[in-house]
């Protein structure tokens, strides 16, 4: 097979045998200028352009800013979405929802007492929707983790609240985060949620809207300083 490959390029005109040469020599040379560039920008990976995530030099792709109330101003974190091992590379439920470690990364918190009868701070997880809501655990400033998630899309909350026993969120609202899959989300159009705004958290009793129309009364109607992001 070589000897005929020799014969069939020896039989070639000369031009032609130096332009195969040339093509396969820049194939070489192409090959091993690409290969350094494959494997370092295989080893880069997106960075968070600013916020709490880019300051710990985290991916905004798998970690999520969390905001303060301005009555907190100082209080800062961000909240990592860590892998969960699974053989199949990605680690979903049976219905196929994502599976994520949570870690929280807080600093600047003030005493939970700072904001009114309160004890501990508690960390939820929620759909847009806020339906469910799941307790997550208490939480402090310093690393925390938060156990494991099965939303494709889902809200941080951490509120102040009166024990840490409480199974429902009651308390202040005092650091918010929205995961990477929201991104292309309108903001505004999630704080305006119905169930959002009317959970206990938000101090607002509940009202009968169709009642509210009729008589063209306020009861129902939600004020800007009611809206659950501070």
């Amino acid at each position: 097979m070589r000897d005929a490959s020799l014969r069939f390029h020896h039989g070639l005109p000369g031009r032609m045998r130096i332009a195969i040469t040339l093509l396969v020599a820049g194939c070489f040379v192409i090959s091993a200028a690409a290969a350094p560039a494959a494997q370092q920008q295989a080893g880069q990976r997106r960075i968070a352009p600013r916020g709490p995530c880019a300051e710990r030099g985290a991916s905004d792709l798998y970690c999520l800013d969390l905001h303060a109330i301005p009555e907190a101003a100082g209080a800062t974190g961000s909240v990592d979405l860590g892998r969960v091992p699974s053989p199949f590379g990605v680690a979903v439920t049976p219905a196929g929802n994502h599976i994520y470690e949570l870690t929280a990364h807080i600093a600047g918190l003030p005493a939970p007492g700072s904001f009114g009868p309160y004890s501990a701070y508690v960390a939820w997880a929620a759909t847009p929707f806020f339906d469910p809501v799941i307790k997550l655990g208490v939480v402090d400033n310093g690393i925390n983790s938060l156990g494991r998630v099965e939303f494709n899309k889902f809200l941080i909350l951490i509120t102040a609240e009166a024990t840490v026993d409480v199974e429902e969120r009651s308390g202040r609202l005092v650091l918010r985060g929205r995961s990477p899959a929201l991104f292309m989300n309108p903001h505004d159009l999630m704080t305006q949620a119905p169930s959002a705004v009317l959970r206990p958290m938000n101090r607002i009793d509940p009202v009968d809207v169709e009642a509210a129309r009729r008589d063209g009364s306020s009861r129902g109607r939600i004020r800007s300083d009611q809206i659950p992001w501070g």
